[in-house]
């Protein structure tokens, strides 16, 4: 059985006891959702599911991430590192795979990627009436460096 839903920025649907998941943002297409649940039910999308592991054992190595899951990874490992306690992409796997893609970039395809990611996560008009501005797309840099181990 499927619940089809309406929400508008900032609206929560809230799921039994201990789930809450709140519109965060809605853009081109896009709805970024954030989740808070009890620290003992895992939150996975879909496509990462099975992807712990290390990927496809038959091809022994992943499939190269999409610009739109890195950016979905990115987000949620900066959240968690940045004091999000739930509702976020945490996992060592999926920082060292999105680690290795960043590094895997030459440097003009790194910063042409990092450009969009802050212009799409910190600068626009949506992330500025959230509050979000130039300071915001500093501290992602440092955290790239530091947490991340790329030369930004």
């Amino acid at each position: 059985m499927m619940l089809i839903l309406s929400r508008h920025i900032n609206e929560r649907i809230m799921i039994g006891d201990g789930i809450v998941i709140t519109v965060c943002r809605i853009e081109r297409g896009r709805v970024e959702l954030g989740i808070t649940a009890p620290p003992d039910v895992p939150i996975l999308r879909e496509e990462l599911i099975g992807r712990a592991g290390g990927g496809d054992a038959s091809a022994g190595t992943e499939p190269p991430l999409t610009t739109d899951a890195l950016y979905g990874a990115l987000s949620g490992l900066y959240a968690h590192d940045m004091g999000a306690v739930s509702g976020v992409i945490y996992d060592e796997a999926t920082r060292d795979r999105c680690a290795a893609h960043l590094r895997g970039l030459d440097g003009g395809a790194l910063a042409a990627l990092i450009d969009a990611f802050i212009r799409v996560h910190f600068l626009d008009a949506a992330s500025r009436s959230l509050g979000y501005g130039e300071e915001d797309a500093v501290a992602f840099i440092d955290w790239l460096e530091d947490r991340m181990g790329i030369d930004a």
